[in-house]
């Protein structure tokens, strides 16, 4: 129910608090209602069932002492039947590992990217035979940010620093 039904809708934005988020509109209907009319029931998709039978255990040590690095945070995400998904976020336990299931019959890619605090990010791009394993060894290192303001000190679009 719009809790501002005489606003004009302009846009909708979808907002993700603390995590990677994908998103499909199955549906959404904008327009003047009558809150006492019945709801209209929602029609099932029509998909096969999904099996994720798929499975990659991730193992992340530092490359510096070879220690495991616990709560690294793996977001992946996978070709399925020719659709690119980002799919779930995973993180790694106390061992430095963790593990990602995906729907093997239909998934021919696979992208592993994995962050941590004090760590440099890492990827690893799986395609075709996806192997059941795969271990990261990210390198210490800090990301350094900055932003391009013109005279006036107002950010500029589509800049790029080189270090």
């Amino acid at each position: 129910m719009n809790p501002h039904p005489k606003r004009v809708v302009k846009s909708i934005d979808f907002v993700s608090d603390l995590q990677t988020a994908s998103y499909c509109v199955i549906s959404a209907v904008v327009a003047k209602t009558d809150p006492s009319r019945p709801k209209t029931k929602s029609i099932p998709l029509n998909q096969p069932k999904r099996e994720f039978k798929g499975k990659i255990g991730i193992v992340v040590n530092s490359a510096e002492t070879g220690k495991p690095i616990k709560d690294a945070t793996i977001q992946t995400s996978v070709d399925t039947k020719g659709v690119y998904i980002v799919a779930k976020t995973v993180a790694t336990d106390d061992k430095g590992k963790a593990e990602f299931r995906y729907w093997k019959e239909e998934t021919s890619y696979v992208a592993l990217q994995v962050s941590a605090p004090g760590y440099l990010p890492a990827y690893k791009s799986l395609r075709r035979e996806i192997p059941l394993n795969a271990s990261f060894a990210p390198r210490k290192g800090r990301r350094v940010g900055s932003t391009v303001v013109d005279d006036a000190g107002n950010p500029m679009a589509g800049m790029s620093v080189v270090m």
